[in-house]
């Protein structure tokens, strides 16, 4: 049986849904992307616009699991600062981290906006609060690092973050505006609906839903087999 969302204030409120078909037949393409949720779709997405052909996997109902379920926020940045990541990754490697970090907020602006999702995105910063002098020198490093690669960071000390959150209990913050909020789940259905429109040239994306078991031939030598709800990683 096929995984549905519960009632939640998205399901509620979401913008747009998106019908699916059972996969009860042999289907072939280049690739194969298992699991429908906001990185499986964006993936998807844009192996097609690269000429490929691309079946997406899919257990639920499109955004049943985090995809669907989140706080709806899309922050900047990772854990781990743009110097850390050199270090661990060396120069070359770590550089294209960085890169990707630093415009992954802008990546889902544009994919709302090429694909016209109805999402309710808001680009207003996302600010991230501190409590006590180490957490306070934590994020002084944090705005430091990506301010000198041009990202759009502030520090915030007591009095600043006090007018914006109106509570004096934060020590300091950063206000990154990069980020911001959408309704995930209008958001993951807009990304299904886009994957399965087909354009002048690119063919849409077969999605397909409700497996029991799946079975993946790659290069007619090596199996991948599942069940619903399980992810297989080629």
């Amino acid at each position: 049986m096929k995984k549905l969302l519960s009632k939640s204030l998205w399901t509620a409120t979401r913008k747009e849904s998106v019908s699916t078909i059972p996969l009860n037949h042999h289907v072939e393409s280049d690739v194969t992307v298992i699991g429908g949720g906001i990185t499986g779709l964006t993936t998807a997405i844009h192996l097609r616009g690269a000429g490929l052909g691309v079946t997406v996997l899919e257990a639920g109902e499109i955004g049943w699991g985090g995809s669907g379920r989140n706080g709806g926020h899309f922050n900047p940045g990772w854990k781990i600062d743009p110097l850390e990541i050199i270090a661990r990754h060396g120069k070359k490697k770590g550089e294209k981290i960085i890169t990707m970090v630093d415009g992954a907020c802008d990546l889902v602006a544009e994919m709302v906006h090429q694909y016209s999702i109805d999402c309710e995105m808001v680009r207003n910063g996302y600010v991230q609060a501190a409590v006590g002098r180490r957490d306070t020198a934590l994020l002084q490093e944090k705005v430091r690092q990506w301010s000198v690669r041009g990202a759009p960071i502030e520090f915030l000390d007591k009095k600043k973050i006090q007018q914006i959150l109106g509570t004096e209990y934060y020590t300091s913050a950063l206000m990154d505006l990069r980020g911001g909020k959408l309704q995930p789940l209008s958001y993951v259905c807009g990304l299904a609906r886009a994957a399965m429109q087909s354009g002048r040239d690119c063919p849409s994306i077969s999605l397909a839903i409700q497996m029991r078991r799946f079975r993946v031939l790659v290069n007619h030598c090596t199996r991948l087999h599942g069940r619903a709800g399980q992810t297989a990683y080629v």
